[in-house]
């Protein structure tokens, strides 16, 4: 009779091998086996879109009175991003911004403004994606696109110098990474959240002159001695991170068809997060 939120990544513990070196310290999202939920890498765990799934009793997770199941079905998303602000590292004050306006920049944000950055400057693709970002905490909001050049605006803002940290949250067949590239401060960092689909161009002497560490962000695990999905579940009931209002579409699972091409069709739906409801 518990609710519950559920962690999809299994690793070696879970399926019962001895615990590879990343497992061992607590890294298991590098786990050469990683296994997810519905995602077919590693040992294919069957889920997802079924009445029932099958999850490890370590991945489940009680949910306090305040933090709905909508919320609780986005935890993942949430969890990435507190995730790779872990590896950021932002000091209260740093100019940050965030490259791509989905969910997961929008989670980014918020992650960022919990942990006390300053000025957060949301580079979105769409308008309507970046009147999200400022609802959410972005401080300013550049659009990008193919015709334009968010660098350029991005060194406008910081009178040439560029940002403390870019968080990418696009990935893909894109430029985001040179792009990410492009608006950071020498000596800055760069977060990679994404999922790029292959080999991108990349100016290796503007990233060696900036000396600017490209940091990539895989899923999560533990920060400290603490999981990092829990502290995904602690951001939402301490008010610190809201997700049920990125729920922008709902449909019955005998409509599926139209709830992932409205997925896909995003810009012409305006939708964040397409949710099956039960």
């Amino acid at each position: 009779g518990d609710r519950v939120g559920l962690e999809p990544l299994h690793a070696c513990n879970e399926l019962g091998r001895s615990a590879c070196p990343m497992c061992q310290v607590g890294r298991y999202a590098l786990c050469a086996g990683l296994s997810i939920v519905g995602v077919p890498i590693g040992t294919m765990i069957p889920g997802g879109y079924g009445d029932y799934s099958l999850f490890h009793n370590t991945r489940v997770f009680k949910l306090p009175d305040n933090v709905s199941f909508e919320e609780a079905a986005l935890l993942d998303t949430l969890a990435c991003t507190v995730h790779a602000v872990n590896l950021g590292q932002p000091v209260p004050g740093d100019v940050t911004a965030v490259v791509g306006c989905g969910i997961i920049g929008i989670d980014t944000i918020q992650c960022l403004k919990a942990a006390g950055a300053g000025q957060i400057i949301a580079v979105a693709k769409y308008e309507w994606q970046g009147e999200i970002a400022r609802n959410f905490g972005a401080t300013e909001v550049v659009l990008g696109g193919s015709d334009r050049n968010p660098a350029d605006e991005i060194m406008r803002l910081t009178e040439g110098w560029g940002v403390d940290q870019v968080y990418e949250c696009v990935g893909g067949e894109t430029d985001a990474l040179q792009e990410s590239l492009a608006m950071v401060r020498p000596g800055g960092k760069i977060i990679m959240e994404g999922v790029f689909s292959g080999d991108r161009p990349l100016d290796l002497l503007t990233l060696l002159l900036r000396e600017a560490p490209i940091i990539p962000s895989m899923c999560y695990s533990y920060y400290g001695d603490k999981r990092e999905f829990q502290m995904a579940i602690d951001m939402i009931a301490r008010g610190d991170a809201e997700q049920e209002s990125m729920v922008t579409h709902r449909y019955a699972i005998e409509d599926w068809t139209d709830a992932i091409q409205t997925a896909i069709d995003k810009n012409e739906h305006h939708a964040v997060k397409v949710m099956f409801e039960f």
